[in-house]
């Protein structure tokens, strides 16, 4: 149904094609300006599935199995926008069956209307190249989709319960903001009773009436969080108009504006796209900037805005860069500044099994928890915390759900649970079927919180089993991603999910679920997170907070501990004045009774005599 909902399967109703030069809204509809109607039950043989499957996965720049493998399915699982990404006819299936798997291979495209007006090499660290375009589309009289007016009015006609309505408004006249700056057309907000050119609405299921497409409700069926209709569609009252699934989770403003402004984007008149640095790729992935692409794809269909400064900043085409996402969490980019963290050395970064979100940080023959915000807490000599442990270890990984903690250095591998010794440890890596010498590791945690301890060769990543003490399938870095540079100092995720890759006076950032760049260069220096811990590290007589060398995992232990304590001590009391009140009910209960029983027998008393 995914594949058949989003285009990916030879299209039943190709674009009418007519001959006329009169306006395209009055003559031919525009199915890829429309939402994704969910398709009648078709019947597709195997062979299909898997042609469809393998355009689906060139597209989202996946290994093209043509099975639903993990990566796949997660892709699918990810939130997304309800419009279409392609519409295909038979002849692309010869095109994807004869296609190579590789990185050189275009993206298929749609046929019909679909005009592909640029190509956008990027090249990336492994100076392997793919192509990337923006889309829009061309009614067959050669007339392009989108407005014809230099003042376009808004309105909010149905808000959320789960948010502010001050603040859903405020959201979108930020995201109007973005695409203002560099189209040449007004944007007011509409405030009259009479119908606004673009309208958003939030509703559930069916929540307008045909041909809008009903939303996928909770729990959802392919995660659709909104949809949008383009200009000049042939459907009376919905031509620019943004809904939201108002079943899905609306409490965030950052995500509510990040959807918004991709929304905006089918409103004016653009497609989706394979370029995960747009702002128009299908998957919604926090992006607050219009990419490139967007630019171009704007200024093509209503000519220049009134900031022209991108087109003197566009990057060369020679230029290394690499692309793209960026995750649930919305966070601004940190600023280029100085690597105050060069002359550190940084051994381990990982999380910390006895308290959520804080870190343990392994530098020469010191150990320090870090808070969620880069707050040095503690710090203890390394020897004092992890018995046994030489000093500056080569990698360092952590297990949360199992509270173990490992470190190799060289090819022996020493193994932690509470900060003491497992058994059997130290050991040699010889025996664990390592296709590698790892060089660097990642501690992931992925979105549901199940632990993913990964370890990194010259070529080659592989899962490492912390419960056999063993390495899983191996598998190319290339597979894992492809924007990992050469000179990798460290990978810890952050508190934010996304994973900060470390180099020398350098450093990116890779989205923790499709494993891809959320910039398009490396960032100088380092995340400013991280300056904190390296300030300390280098001059600990001047941190806010520098606690006397103690166990740091029995510290976070304690705290726990302390915790639990709290809260049993808190029930305890609310059950004691619970139980108060209840007696105090009781007495007062009974002593009405006792004087109701009293005031009754005098009055019979009284009555007889």
């Amino acid at each position: 149904e995914y594949l058949e909902t989003f285009g990916y399967y030879p299209h039943q109703h190709q674009h009418r094609q007519h001959q006329s030069d009169a306006p395209p809204d009055e003559n031919e509809d525009n199915w890829l300006l429309r939402p994704a109607m969910q398709p009648e039950h078709t019947y597709h043989t195997k062979h299909e599935r898997e042609i469809a499957l393998r355009r689906l996965q060139k597209f989202f720049h996946l290994r093209r199995s043509g099975h639903i493998d993990e990566e796949t399915k997660k892709m699918m699982n990810a939130k997304r926008c309800g419009m279409q990404d392609v519409i295909v006819d038979d002849d692309d299936d010869d095109e994807i069956e004869n296609d190579e798997d590789d990185d050189n291979a275009s993206v298929g495209e749609t046929k019909g209307d679909l005009v592909t007006e640029r190509e956008l090499q990027i090249v990336f660290p492994t100076k392997k190249r793919r192509k990337k375009r923006w889309a829009i589309t061309k009614y067959s009289n050669g007339v392009v989709s989108k407005w014809r007016t230099m003042r376009l009015s808004w309105k909010l006609v149905q808000p959320t319960t789960q948010l502010n309505e001050r603040e859903q408004i405020e959201v979108i006249r930020r995201a109007f903001a973005i695409w203002a700056k560099v189209i040449p057309i007004e944007f007011p907000e509409h405030t009259g009773e009479d119908e606004a050119d673009i309208r958003f609405l939030f509703g559930k299921r069916e929540h307008g009436p045909r041909p809008d497409p009903v939303f996928d409700g909770s729990p959802p069926t392919h995660n659709t969080l909104a949809h949008a209709w383009g200009p000049h569609v042939r459907a009376k009252g919905f031509p620019g108009d943004v809904h939201f699934d108002d079943d899905d989770d609306w409490s965030n403003a950052s995500e509510l504006f990040s959807v918004a402004v991709h929304e905006l984007g089918h409103s004016f008149g653009l497609l989706h796209t394979d370029d995960r640095t747009s702002i128009m790729f299908p998957v919604y992935h926090g992006a607050d900037k219009l990419s490139i692409d967007d630019l171009e794809a704007v200024d093509y269909l209503y000519g220049p805005g009134s900031d022209q400064s991108w087109k003197r900043t566009k990057p060369e085409k020679s230029r290394a860069t690499c692309c793209t996402l960026r995750p649930d969490v919305v966070t601004r980019p940190p600023p280029k500044g100085v690597d105050t963290c060069a002359d550190v050395a940084l051994n381990a970064f990982l999380p910390d099994p006895a308290a959520k979100n804080f870190f343990l940080v392994v530098s020469a023959d010191s150990v320090y928890r870090v808070s969620p915000r880069g707050e040095v807490l503690q710090s203890g000599p390394l020897g004092d915390v992890f018995p046994d442990l030489p000093h500056s270890p080569d990698i360092g990984l952590s297990v949360v759900e199992s509270q173990k903690i490992f470190f190799i250095k060289g090819e022996t591998m020493w193994g932690y649970k509470e900060g003491s010794l497992l058994e059997g440890f130290p050991r040699s890596i010889n025996g664990m079927d390592f296709p590698e010498q790892p060089l660097y590791s990642i501690s992931l945690q992925d979105s549901k919180g199940k632990d993913r301890p990964l370890l990194f060769g010259k070529t080659k990543w592989w899962m490492f089993d912390a419960e056999s003490y063993s390495a899983g399938p191996p598998d190319a870095i290339s597979t894992f991603s492809r924007d990992l540079p050469d000179d990798i100092r460290l990978i810890p995720q952050w508190s934010d999910r996304r994973l900060y890759v470390l180099s020398n006076g350098s450093f990116i950032i890779l989205d923790s679920i499709f494993m891809s760049t959320t910039h398009l260069k490396p960032f100088t220096g380092n995340p400013d997170w991280l300056t904190p811990l390296c300030e300390h590290i280098k001059n600990p007589a001047s941190a806010s907070v520098d606690l006397n060398p103690v166990t740091i995992v029995l510290g976070s232990v304690v705290a726990c501990l302390v915790v639990k304590v709290v809260h049993v001590v808190v029930v305890v009391v609310v059950v004691v004045v619970v139980v108060k009140v209840v007696v105090v009910v009781v007495v007062v209960v009974v002593v009405v009774v006792v004087v109701v029983v009293v005031v009754v027998v005098v009055v019979v008393v009284v009555v007889f005599k």
